[in-house]
């Protein structure tokens, strides 16, 4: 676990010499200069990390790498006769004839996945440094070790949001439909469009609240309904997935405390709370569906921007930083916690070379 301390690390050194240097510059310039020039390295040092591993780290990553070497010596029409989807078996086929090796590819892999999340986090995060450290606590970034097609989708989702925010249906729906064809449970998202500039109200809050008790009360028949309409090889499976859906719960109810607030900074944070709003709803599933939280996390990804929104609401200057690193230590914890279960199988880490 040693070098995701250090990444970690690293991370805390990096916005705090950002914050010395910004201090100093008080030009909006060159604030983005200083700003992208952090992300661009915090970015960096996530791609190295995933590059520098061995081959084996990761709890999928054996059946990825199968699969690519296959890809090496099989023609491309009988490759597509994979379960994949084409868009993951075409890049396949291109890296493997353009550099046929395993570590080169994972790097790839890394860049695709994890340069949007950069591009992302410079463009509509508030506290950068923060949205890396919920990208990180909620384990999008472990997931990158793993689920190399649907971290690529997530990425491609992240990049989709620009057309939403510049109400660009077209542009948004070919880059769902570009993103489907990587893992096509990100067809989910289209919803994202429609549902990002509707106003809660009141009463719009009660419907939702009851929607989701009547939700949670049917999740067994209508999640069975859907794993088998759409993925029969997904089973009802009770799983210990409440305490995820009671943290993201009361994480959402602290956003909602500043929710009036927030939007008036920007019309888009509306947005970013109904994203957060389904993918708790969708959360309930996950107490049925082991897979679930893979549906989820589409909409629930964009937590790495609204909770730097919500904090940068506030007005005490002094409030604001204690409630700040407040948030900081709480992703480190959690992170802490979800690094003992080890889902993805990351630890201990192994580097590539012998």
């Amino acid at each position: 676990m040693t070098i995701y301390g250090i990444n970690l690390i690293l991370i805390g050194i990096n916005a705090f010499i950002f914050r010395l240097i910004t201090l100093n510059h008080q030009s909006d310039t060159k604030r983005k200069k200083i700003k992208k020039v952090m992300i661009g390295l915090i970015t960096f040092q996530l791609i190295l990390i995933l590059a520098i591993r061995d081959d084996l780290i990761g709890v999928d990553v054996k059946v990825y790498l199968d699969f690519f070497e296959s890809a090496r010596s099989t023609t491309l029409s009988v490759l597509l006769e994979n379960r994949f989807e084409n868009g993951y078996i075409i890049l396949n086929k291109l890296i493997s004839v353009l550099f046929p090796d395993n570590q080169i590819f994972l790097t790839i892999i890394a860049l695709i996945c994890l340069i949007p999340v950069g591009v992302f986090i410079y463009r509509y995060s508030r506290y950068p440094t923060m949205s890396f450290l919920l990208y990180i606590a909620f384990e999008y970034y472990s997931f990158v070790f793993s689920g190399l097609r649907q971290s690529i989708a997530y990425a491609i989702i992240l990049t989709s949001y620009t057309f939403i925010r510049q109400r660009k249906l077209v542009s948004f729906l070919l880059l769902i439909f570009f993103a489907s064809l990587f893992h096509r449970s990100a067809l989910i998202f289209v919803f994202a469009y429609f549902i990002h500039t509707i106003h809660l109200k009141k009463i719009t809050v009660i419907a939702l609240l009851g929607l989701n008790l009547l939700l949670f009360i049917l999740r067994v028949p209508l999640y069975t309904w859907v794993s088998q309409s759409f993925y029969s090889s997904y089973e009802v499976v009770e799983s210990a997935a409440y305490n995820r859906l009671i943290f993201s719960t009361v994480i959402l109810i602290g956003c909602f405390t500043r929710y009036r607030y927030a939007i008036q900074y920007s019309k888009h944070t509306i947005g970013l709370y109904n994203y957060v709003i389904l993918g708790c709803s969708m959360m309930m599933f996950a107490s049925v569906g082991t897979n679930v939280m893979r549906i989820v996390d589409y909409y629930y990804i964009f937590i790495i921007v609204l909770v730097p929104e919500v904090i940068y609401s506030l007005k005490d200057y002094k409030v604001k930083v204690l409630i700040n690193y407040g948030v900081m230590i709480l992703m480190l914890s959690i992170y802490i916690v979800f690094m003992q279960v080890d889902g993805f199988e990351i630890v201990p880490f192994r580097f590539f070379w012998p």
